[in-house]
């Protein structure tokens, strides 16, 4: 099996590695950090996502990769609560939803063995609110995007909040597991498909969310 990992230079990427089955399983780094090149393993490093797509696509195509994962991410709310910059914005659409639909899109023609895509979401994109919400609705477009491509295989795993440099400021809500066990949990669902949950806690949460009245959940997610 060969696996290509789209922002392999993501905590919870670097993570996942560790835990597949080398014996088994061939991985491939794709990155815009040029620090994150390793003499083990083979990286494509590029300087934009989309600029680059069609490079991305060659290379994937090449290795006739059987699953892709999009370890893509960004979240620059869920702080003190204010309004996000102009640029905090376009950032969070770009890598949260543009790049891996984008880039699913042209792989998916383009290859000559279809691979199956996996992509990273969050509980957030189950009712987007006020402290993240231009976050949750990058991550909830990106799970109705993926549905409506109609793909032979895809997985989407929701987790809650995962312990890595980008989220060390934000809170510990239920369910927060460190970026090691959200390695291990891709690696153990990777035959699953559709939209799972990291764990059942998230499972029955995201229930509940979708049923309380929105002025709750934003009084309890203070």
């Amino acid at each position: 099996m060969n696996i290509a990992i789209i922002g392999s230079s993501s905590e919870i990427a670097q993570q996942f590695v560790r835990h597949v089955n080398t014996e088994e399983v061939n991985t491939y780094f794709v990155t815009s950090n040029k620090y994150h090149s390793n003499e083990n393993t083979k990286t494509l490093v590029i300087k934009d996502y989309l600029d680059e797509k069609n490079t991305i696509s060659d290379y994937i195509k090449d290795l006739e990769c059987s699953i892709v994962i999009f370890f893509n991410g960004y979240l620059a709310e869920n702080r003190p609560i204010r309004f996000p910059t102009e640029k905090e914005i376009n950032t969070t659409f770009k890598i949260n939803y543009l790049i891996p639909i984008e880039l699913t899109k042209l792989i998916n023609k383009e290859s000559k063995k279809v691979p199956k895509f996996i992509y990273i979401s969050s509980m957030a994109a189950v009712r987007p609110r006020f402290k993240n919400y231009i976050y949750g609705l990058c991550k909830s477009n990106l799970e109705k995007s993926v549905t409506n491509l109609e793909l032979s295989e895809y997985l989407i795993i929701r987790f809650g909040k995962v312990k890595t440099k980008m989220s060390k400021n934000h809170k510990n809500p239920p369910s927060t597991i460190s970026a090691e066990k959200a390695g291990k949990i891709i690696s153990n669902k990777l035959e699953d498909n559709g939209l799972v949950h990291a764990n059942i806690n998230l499972f029955i949460i995201s229930k509940i969310i979708k049923l309380l009245p929105k002025k709750i959940i934003e009084i309890i997610s203070l």
